[in-house]
């Protein structure tokens, strides 16, 4: 259970599929995230202090714009849904840590920096980060951008004690999973998952 500033509500419905990212505050959620990763023994595994993961947290929570959707929110919920979705016997037991791990920072992370437009509105309107990403998924190239510069602060670097390998496992993982939520990806995503399972 959550310990700390969380009535026992909150930390029942985090346990549960009920939990309502919209009902809490942005340090309410911080609070959540730091449940959800240390639930799994994350931040013990790869070696990252509650104060690191705290700062990346506020990091990335900044670098996400106050629009209506695509909003730090929406990042705490596809985590914790991520979160939820893996704690399904089968999935466990699947994925490495390291996997885990990436996907939840993925999750996490997967829409920081949206400014409220789709890519087809990007590339039409010949817009900066069509032209950067050469109309190829420029908001998710872009998300995967802004989360490494966060990860590019030692202040703000939880994966500061991967390795070489693990490093780039993690980047790999991550960069597969945001430019899944593109939806010129997505559908042969799934198509490739099915087949795998």
């Amino acid at each position: 259970k959550l310990e700390g500033s969380f009535s026992t509500e909150i930390a029942d419905t985090v346990d549960s599929w009920y939990f309502d990212v919209l009902k809490h505050s942005q340090d309410e959620l911080s609070d959540v995230m730091v449940y959800l990763f240390c639930t799994l023994n994350l931040l013990e595994e790869f070696k990252v202090p509650e104060s690191t993961f705290r700062s990346f947290l506020s990091a990335v929570f900044s670098r996400y714009l106050d629009n209506t959707y695509h909003n730090y929110r929406h990042g705490c919920d596809v985590c914790f849904t991520s979160y939820r979705l893996l704690l399904i016997p089968k999935l466990t037991a699947i994925f490495t840590s390291l996997e885990v791990f990436s996907l939840l920072v993925g999750a996490l992370a997967h829409d920081v920096g949206h400014i409220g437009k789709n890519n087809a509105f990007l590339v039409k309107a010949k817009h900066e980060l069509a032209l950067r990403h050469n109309d190829k998924s420029p908001l998710e190239n872009m998300h995967c951008v802004v989360l490494y510069e966060v990860l590019g602060n030692a202040e703000t670097n939880i994966f500061k004690n991967l390795n070489d390998s693990q490093w780039r496992e993690a980047r790999k993982i991550i960069i597969f999973i945001i430019l899944g939520t593109d939806m010129m990806n997505h559908n042969q995503q799934i198509k490739d998952t099915k087949v795998r399972f």
